[in-house]
């Protein structure tokens, strides 16, 4: 029994099944700069931004109007709903955190809008 589990282990480790099918067996790839004694690499590869992410667009615009837009109409929906029959306004608090909520809802959306839109 141990001598077939040491032929089955032996025919595991050896890769003549990959020579006999012609696949090349390659020992692991080192990065050259990992090497004792290597050359330091000439030119660093960049990080950040690509260039095509730094083009000009409209996201402050679309930022701004969306902002405005959504800010208005969430705060005019809310105190129009309010309902207070005590005759005190009362929902004003109500209404300015809708309207400022939407309008950061509102900010993000026409952010991202704006910056789909390229500056000529």
């Amino acid at each position: 029994m141990r001598a077939m589990m040491l032929v089955v282990i032996a025919m595991l480790a050896v890769p003549a099944g990959a020579v006999a099918q012609g696949v090349a067996v390659s020992p692991i790839h080192v990065s050259a700069a990992l090497l004792p004694g290597a050359p330091a690499p000439q030119e660093v590869p960049r990080l950040g931004v690509p260039a095509a992410a730094s083009q000009k667009n409209y996201w402050l615009e679309g930022a701004i109007g969306g902002g405005v837009l959504l800010g208005v109409a969430g705060f005019l929906l809310v105190n129009g709903l309010c309902d207070d029959d005590s005759g005190t306004d009362n929902c004003t608090s109500d209404a300015v955190i809708a309207g400022l909520s939407t309008a950061t809802a509102g900010g993000v959306i026409g952010a991202f809008i704006g910056k789909a839109i390229p500056k000529k």
